[in-house]
């Protein structure tokens, strides 16, 4: 779903208030993917802040760019996602990536493939992918933090 343009402006406004009072300038790109909101943030200088391993930083900015995002009703959109120079959707497409190679190796193999322990977020996108791959099922295993994916052949 798209943002409306108050919401966009709003959302925008924010960051760019935000990073001045870190002193940095970056450029904001709006775009979408997959119909949903995606806000790119290029140029900053001190990105490996937002960038730790467990992406607490960006997660946090994330949250609150919703907040701001739904506080205009009519362009309410489902999750704005935020990243930095790209990092989230090269992690995507990583995902994306690893969930078919593991579709074609149990095609191959004939037999399930236990992927590693991964974050809801990420499992989510392993389910998505294969969600539609012929002769595929997929479903998670375990507790949280070891919780993972398992790709099997459909019985």
């Amino acid at each position: 779903m798209r943002l409306s343009k108050h919401a966009e402006q709003l959302v925008t406004e924010f960051l760019v208030d935000f990073f001045k009072a870190l002193d940095e300038n970056p450029e904001i790109q709006v775009a979408y993917t997959d119909g949903d909101p995606y806000i790119n943030i290029t140029g900053l200088t001190g990105n490996g802040t937002f960038l730790t391993k467990d992406q607490t930083c960006l997660s946090a900015l994330q949250h609150i760019i919703n907040v701001v995002a739904h506080k205009d009703r009519e362009g309410a959109p489902g999750i704005v996602t935020v990243d930095v120079d790209g990092y989230v959707m090269r992690q995507r497409e990583m995902l994306k990536r690893m969930a078919i190679d593991a579709a074609l190796r149990v095609k191959r193999e004939k037999q399930a493939v236990i992927l590693q322990p991964m974050s809801a977020k990420a499992r989510r996108i392993i389910h998505v992918t294969l969600k539609d791959y012929p002769g595929i099922t997929t479903h998670s295993e375990g507790r949280d933090p070891q919780r993972r994916v398992i790709v099997e052949l459909t019985r």
